[in-house]
């Protein structure tokens, strides 16, 4: 379900840079914050598995 609603944020994110709405370079500030959300979702579903 985590997954599911970063691509949905991602997608629409990217659509609207496309369309002129928003302008960043979508990925210079976007991958940074995938890697530490993937990160964060490691460490806590490691921790649910341990207790």
């Amino acid at each position: 379900m985590f997954f599911g609603i970063v691509l949905i944020i991602l997608g629409a994110l990217m659509l609207l840079e496309e369309m002129g709405i928003i302008y960043w370079s979508f990925w210079s500030y976007i991958w940074p914050i995938i890697i530490i959300a993937f990160g964060v979702r490691m460490i806590i579903g490691d921790k649910k598995r341990i207790t």
